[in-house]
């Protein structure tokens, strides 16, 4: 018999031997280390074999730790179409039969073990990727096909990515996306009932309360708002370089030409104003800061602002509301700022 042949097979079961024990002794692996497996079983069918044989072996052995087992009902529930009802057998097997019967129970139940698993760690494999940001914080994440995600302030996505789909939930804030190019796999970010779709792009999600606004850097995307009450999606509407998308809950999407820098503007923690409501522009100091600023009076909350901010320094723009005579300022220390609009003197 070949020597590197049976040097190449001890070292398949040798890494069989140990896949088993791992996957008996830390039922938490790490979904790094279960992709890993998953990834080795496939390499070849002498992987799945060997793995087979030394489950079968693990099984045989006396005295195993039931607390480190694995629970075979629940790794089957995760995929119960796996499981096919045996008929119901005729006359009792004799005694030799019944100790061939065992073994061969002994050597589906490996198989069974072994096809659960494959199925829950490829499950895993799939499942949602969470990120977030606290108040104030911004951060950069570099996804598994290498696009990046720079989340901005209080902001927080799902990231599903397999072999068919690079699926994005925004479920609030704002985020950056840099995608690479793979046209198998179109890359989708979904705020809401709204849809993003680009290859190799980059472009600017913005979800708040009541709209979302979606801005072109680089390439183009596809927007398109989904409606509750059709089996057919409306078709979608293209963006590129400097165009902006925004979509109000239950209204039609309104496309606008913008400057890029100033969407990307809160990257170097600065905040873009051009007549914009003054509640707007409380409310986006708000997301960086834990001294809150609250407007009072529909007069004041309406107020039109223009002008070029430091998201860290809101005392600055409390300078520059205090300008105007009919605004009284009302200060709680670490908690809150409170701009109240006074009568005119013409009232």
């Amino acid at each position: 018999m070949n020597n590197d042949v049976d040097k190449a097979t001890a070292g398949i079961i040798e890494q069989a031997a140990d896949w088993v024990v791992r996957l008996h002794e830390d039922v938490s692996l790490p979904a790094a280390e279960r992709r890993a497996f998953l990834a080795w079983l496939r390499q070849s069918p002498v992987h799945v074999r060997e793995f087979l044989q030394a489950e079968v072996d693990w099984l045989a052995l006396e005295g195993v730790d039931s607390e480190h087992g694995i629970d075979v009902a629940a790794l089957l529930a995760e995929d119960e179409t796996n499981v096919v009802p045996l008929r119901e057998s005729a006359p009792a097997p004799s005694r030799s039969a019944k100790r061939r019967y065992r073994d061969v129970a002994g050597l589906a139940a490996a198989v069974i073990v072994a096809v659960a698993m494959a199925t829950h760690f490829l499950l895993d494999s799939q499942s949602t990727e969470s990120y977030f940001t606290a108040l104030g914080e911004q951060r950069s994440i570099v996804l598994p096909d290498g696009s990046v995600v720079e989340l901005n302030t209080r902001s927080r996505l799902d990231v599903r990515f397999d072999d068919a789909r690079r699926d994005v939930d925004l479920l609030a804030g704002e985020a950056l996306f840099t995608v690479e190019k793979d046209s198998s796999r179109p890359f989708r970010v979904f705020s809401g009932a709204i849809e993003v779709q680009a290859v190799g792009t980059q472009f600017n999600v913005y979800r708040q309360t009541e709209q979302t606004v979606v801005t072109v850097l680089e390439g183009r995307v596809a927007v398109r708002q989904h409606e509750v009450n059709s089996t057919v999606p409306p078709e979608a509407v293209e963006l590129s370089v400097g165009e902006q998308a925004v979509v109000q809950a239950e209204a039609t999407l309104r496309q606008v030409t913008t400057s890029p820098s100033k969407a990307v503007a809160w990257r170097q923690r600065r905040l873009v104003f051009e007549d914009e409501p003054l509640a707007n522009v409380a409310a986006e100091f708000n997301r960086y800061n834990s001294q809150r600023i609250v407007v009072e009076g529909d007069v004041l909350r309406a107020r039109r602002i223009n002008g070029v901010f430091n998201a860290d320094r809101p005392e600055r723009m409390m300078q520059f509301i205090m300008r105007s005579s009919d605004v009284e300022l009302v200060e709680v220390p670490g908690k809150e700022w409170r701009l109240v609009g006074l009568p005119s003197s013409s009232e």
